[in-house]
């Protein structure tokens, strides 16, 4: 008999051994008896007979197995279900991804092929004038015979662009899954007129009913205001001034605008491509004004309200709130400028006009484009918003206007303007604007070395913005010193030459001194020609004029009580922006007349950049054989 040798260390079936002393325990040998006792009345073979086996078969195994166990292995096929749960969404977004591009991508070949229609036509149209001029000229019929060797050239061949375009729509609208009326409002581009039939005529309808509704607004105001029974603070007047008036500004540049936006229409001035807007999903002009009338009608309602309540006629519990409103208009606006509008398109709108400002705040740092110095010089038409704004925050932060969550200030400030960080801020506010323009010009001369001297003459234009404003502290700082005083008029004087020279001869293109003495204007004119050029000749007149409107600002800021002064800053603060409404249009004809000069339909030809990674990524995703784990899951 052969002894048994003893082990060292846990028996390598101990593990088992456990588990069959735990499969022989009391619940386990209930279970068998519960299945011995079913299965002996001899209905096997039917479903619930089988589904009942399972059922104990499962109550068996549970039995059996531990419960950390069982959470283990919920945990291991929730790490491997996440995992490729992960991959899958990856397939899907890339797929996604892919099909967006590809959709921009026949949105962009479908216009291209549209504009290449557009000169096809263009071009048999340019031959059929031509040839018909010259037989009537010749008295001839030898452009009859040209004209029928043309009709059947190649490029008159308008088979090809059509049939082009049926194979995009019908594949924009596969992609549409199906539905055509969706591929083709994706693929349509409005025309520049901005005249669409239908939604013109719906919004004109808004804007006209805006419109009829700020009028009586202003008019409930203006009663309001003149009423005897309604007496006001005439002390805070200047306060009221400068509460109200940005928010009246920008409602009324962006009027301005859309007035703006249909002049170029109307003209032809192609203002999509110039400021390189997507044709298909943009404000059209109409749109636009209802945009600008719907703030002047919500500052309007502000103003009556902050009159009404500021009278007798109501209660004088309700005085309280009276500062209130003009704080919520403010709010209001950035809401307006902030709230996403998702699905509209001023969404679209909105997304551009901040990506805008962030590279108005990058000037100096990135490329610049031409909206980008344009939008640059309307914010330096805008300054005084900038100034008011600042000035709000001052008198809040001074509580020179009672409201009830801002605190009495430690250091009693009088007023102001005769705190030294206030001029700071001040400054800073005032020379922002010039300041944008004047770092855009510095990075177009390094981008551009052979227009370099160009630049930097422009450059030096709006230098002078910052010799006006430290020469205007310096005369404030100094008791109003003569010598200061003399100072600031020759920099103001030479800054509103230099701008004024360089508003008509390089932005407008006019003054072309090689035939100045035939006529000051440029060959080629958009808004005129012969009898309606008298429109340059105003439009010089009253440049020349607003350029030197500071003059009788300052004469009468001068000479007149704060309150006054207010109001005449006002009125040249609505100048300067009539001033920049005209300078747009002359602006904007230049650069369009330079397109047209240089054959130029597109600013560039946009190619998609490819990555390598995010290829090889996706090919390799879709390319993987599934899991085998998934198989199991999906079993689960």
């Amino acid at each position: 008999m052969i002894p048994r040798r003893k082990l060292k260390g846990p028996s390598p079936f101990a593990n088992e051994a456990r588990w069959l002393q735990k499969a022989s325990s009391a619940p386990s040998r209930d279970i068998l008896k519960e299945m011995r006792e079913k299965g002996s009345k001899g209905s096997r073979g039917t479903r619930e007979e089988e589904s009942g086996q399972n059922e104990i078969k499962f109550r068996i195994m549970k039995s059996m197995i531990s419960a950390d166990y069982i959470e283990r292995e919920k945990e291991k096929l929730s790490e491997t279900f996440f995992e490729l749960q992960e991959i899958e969404e990856t397939k899907v977004n890339l797929f996604f991804n892919e099909k967006k591009r590809l959709k921009e991508a026949i949105c962009e070949f479908y216009l291209f092929v549209k504009k290449l229609q557009a000169f096809q036509e263009l071009n048999f149209t340019a031959f059929r004038k031509i040839n018909k001029k010259h037989d009537k000229i010749m008295n001839s019929q030898e452009g009859a015979i040209r004209m029928s060797q043309i009709v059947n050239s190649r490029f008159n061949i308008r088979s090809l662009t059509l049939n082009i375009l049926r194979e995009l729509e019908s594949l924009m609208s596969h992609l549409e899954s199906g539905d055509s009326k969706k591929a083709m409002n994706r693929l349509r581009v409005p025309p520049i007129t901005d005249i669409v039939e239908g939604k013109t005529n719906h919004y004109l309808l808004i804007f006209g009913a805006l419109f009829g509704t700020c009028l009586m607004f202003l008019l409930a105001s203006i009663g309001l205001f003149f009423l005897k029974n309604a007496t006001f603070d005439v002390e805070n007047l200047s306060k009221t001034i400068v509460l109200f008036r940005p928010t009246l500004l920008v409602a009324l540049f962006i009027i301005f605008f859309a007035l703006n936006m249909y002049g170029w229409a109307r003209a032809g001035v192609n203002n999509v491509l110039i400021f390189e807007i997507d044709p298909r999903d943009r404000l059209t002009a109409i749109q636009m004004g209802c945009v600008g009338a719907g703030l002047l009608l919500i500052w309007l309602v502000c103003l009556w309200l902050f009159f009404l309540l500021s009278s007798n006629l109501v209660a004088l519990s309700f005085r309280p709130f009276v500062n209130y409103i003009p704080i919520t208009l403010d709010l209001l606006f950035l809401l307006v400028a902030v709230f996403p509008s998702k699905g509209s398109t001023l969404w679209t709108t909105q997304k551009f006009f901040w990506k805008l400002l962030i590279r108005e705040l990058k000037a100096g740092f990135i490329p610049v484009a031409f909206v980008d110095f344009w939008f640059a010089d309307q914010l330096n038409s805008l300054a005084q918003v900038f100034l008011d704004f600042e000035q709000t925050l001052c008198l809040i932060a001074t509580n020179k206007i009672n409201l009830s969550f801002v605190p009495d200030p430690i250091d009693k400030i009088e007023s102001c303007t005769s705190s030294s960080v206030d001029y700071g801020f001040r400054f800073v506010f005032w020379i922002l604007p010039a300041y944008i323009r004047f770092a855009q010009c510095i990075r177009r001369a390094i981008d551009s070395p052979k227009r370099r001297a160009h630049h930097l003459q422009n450059a030096a234009k709006y230098s002078t913005s910052f010799l006006k404003v430290a020469l205007a502290y310096a005369y404030a700082y100094s008791g109003k010193d003569s010598t200061a005083f003399a100072f600031w008029i020759v920099a103001n004087i030479i800054a509103s030459l230099f701008t004024l020279v360089w508003d008509l001869k390089v932005d407008w293109g006019l003054f072309n001194l090689k035939k100045v003495l035939k006529t000051i204007l440029r060959d080629e004119l958009i808004y005129g020609h012969g009898e309606t050029n008298w429109l340059y000749y105003a439009a010089i007149l009253q440049d020349i004029f607003l350029r030197f409107a500071w003059l009788a600002k300052y004469f009468i800021g001068a000479n007149t009580d704060s309150q006054l002064a207010q109001i005449w800053q006002t009125v040249f603060a609505f100048l300067e922006l009539v001033r920049r409404f005209i300078w747009n249009f002359f602006r904007l004809e230049n650069e369009h007349l330079n397109n047209v000069g240089e054959f130029r339909a597109v600013r560039e030809i946009s190619l998609i950049v490819i990555n390598e990674d995010e290829i090889v990524t996706l090919e390799s995703l879709m390319d993987m054989k599934e899991h085998p784990e998934l198989h199991k899951l999906k079993a689960h």
